[in-house]
């Protein structure tokens, strides 16, 4: 019934070309930072099927590829992180899939559902934080789950801190301060597992998905981001924020996203 979850990568070479690498990488450290900067870089998060055109987003490898790969769109977090999962598989690393928590902007005694993937990659025993499906700040790069180790990445700094057995803290530095972004538990998952929570994420009244339109990218010089009709430019540490109309929607996606949306 579920087959289609985890059909293996249709090929590798477009994927690859779609981050702009030219080749298969060798499944290391190294190249595993790339893939994951490379994929922040070229494919945004977005969640237009789902907030514009109501369509409950499909997780089937196939249709992700379809969808992200060929017509070059973007994904949420269920899309994307499943979809690296299967690139980074078909390179030959050893890859896990997570749940999370997002705890940004959440009042501390609230604990808010489980409503994110991660992935986590295992190399010469040490396990790696990986994630290029969420849409506020995330490590360019893979974080070893070490308690406390810190890393600054592509100007950004995290920092992950193991909360118990079961969950970990990714925190991010903004100016002198760090906050927590979300809470992840290194228990392995299957992709099944992520079956009900993209249907509550794509079509519940409680969802934000829905209801506002995301769409957030990094670039060489920061991020842009489109929050409802909120867009802002990101450059060199300098912010840009307006309000946009309708008729910019269209020509604003193609020419900051990328994305072509009929």
């Amino acid at each position: 019934m579920y087959e289609e979850l985890y059909e293996p990568l249709p090929q590798k070479e477009p994927y690859l070309k779609r981050l702009g690498l030219a080749a298969v990488p060798a499944a290391d450290k190294k190249n595993l930072d790339l893939l994951i900067y490379s994929h922040q870089l070229h494919i945004p998060f977005e969640d237009l099927d789902v907030c514009e055109f109501k369509r409950t987003a499909s997780l089937s490898i196939s249709s992700l590829y379809e969808k992200v790969i060929l017509r070059k769109r973007g994904g949420y977090c269920y899309e994307l992180n499943a979809l690296f999962a299967s690139l980074l598989t078909a390179c030959g690393y050893e890859v896990t899939p997570c749940m999370s928590r997002i705890l940004r902007e959440c009042d501390d005694e609230f604990v808010p559902p489980i409503s994110h993937r991660i992935n986590l990659v295992k190399m010469d025993g040490q396990q790696y934080f990986c994630d290029v499906g969420y849409g506020g700040p995330m490590p360019a790069g893979a974080l070893p789950l070490l308690d406390g180790w810190e890393e600054c990445i592509q100007g950004q700094t995290f920092r992950l801190e193991q909360v118990d057995a079961f969950w970990w803290n990714l925190l991010y530095r903004s100016k002198d301060t760090f906050s927590t972004v979300m809470r992840f538990s290194p228990v392995p998952c299957e992709p099944v597992d992520f079956v009900a929570l993209n249907a509550f994420a794509s079509t519940h009244e409680h969802s934000v998905f829905p209801r506002l339109r995301m769409v957030n990218l990094r670039t060489l010089q920061g991020s842009v981001s489109l929050i409802g009709d909120t867009f802002t430019l990101s450059e060199n540490g300098n912010k840009t924020v307006r309000q946009i109309t309708e008729e910019e929607f269209l020509p604003i996606l193609e020419q900051y996203f990328h994305l072509c949306i009929s």
